[in-house]
């Protein structure tokens, strides 16, 4: 039993179409070589379309809302190429010299931005959780543990504030 379709998809068959060129697809997803793509068949060019958007998503999942990914125009030529890539990588068809290299270089892109040290895809907003937040602190030496204390009124609001812990001192012994 097949995977469940994903709700998003960056690329299509026809994205596919425009960069391999239809003959380049219906070529390698033809595997009886009959001229016609049966189901299974077509179904080889939807797990391609799949497997080029869940590697878009595998490297900026954590940064980016998937759906907003759908608007740039650099994830969907990413996921047209690893889905190409996939499909000429299905019966073991020699992969064009082009296609490796736009392969490279996209996924030295994004690999900068997982580790987060390109400056992101154009356009595109982070996500809540990757928007910087500030903490305004304040010392005060007349509490024994925690000196650095927090001052939460002039704090960023935002989603990265995170609960304080508690260190066992101050949990259970009163600071005057």
């Amino acid at each position: 039993m097949p995977p469940p379709a994903l709700s998003i998809l960056y690329t299509s068959q026809q994205d596919m179409e425009d960069f391999l060129s239809p003959l380049g697809v219906r070529v390698r997803a033809d595997h009886d070589a009959d001229g016609a793509l049966s189901a299974a068949e077509q179904r080889a060019i939807t797990y391609a379309v799949n497997g080029g958007t869940e590697t878009i998503l595998f490297y900026t999942y954590s940064r980016y809302d998937p759906a907003v990914l759908a608007n740039s125009w650099s994830v969907n030529r990413w996921a047209t190429y690893f889905a190409c890539y996939q499909l000429c990588c299905e019966r073991v068809d020699p992969i064009p010299e082009t296609l490796i290299t736009l392969i490279e270089d996209a996924t030295t892109k994004l690999e900068q931005i997982q580790l987060g040290r390109h400056a992101g895809l154009p356009g595109i907003p982070v996500r809540r959780t990757q928007a910087p937040v500030w903490s305004n602190v304040r010392v005060d030496p007349l509490y024994q543990f925690k000196c650095i204390r927090v001052e939460k009124g002039r704090s960023s609001k935002g989603p990265n504030t995170r609960p304080v812990v508690p260190d066992y001192p101050e949990a259970f012994c009163p600071e005057y």
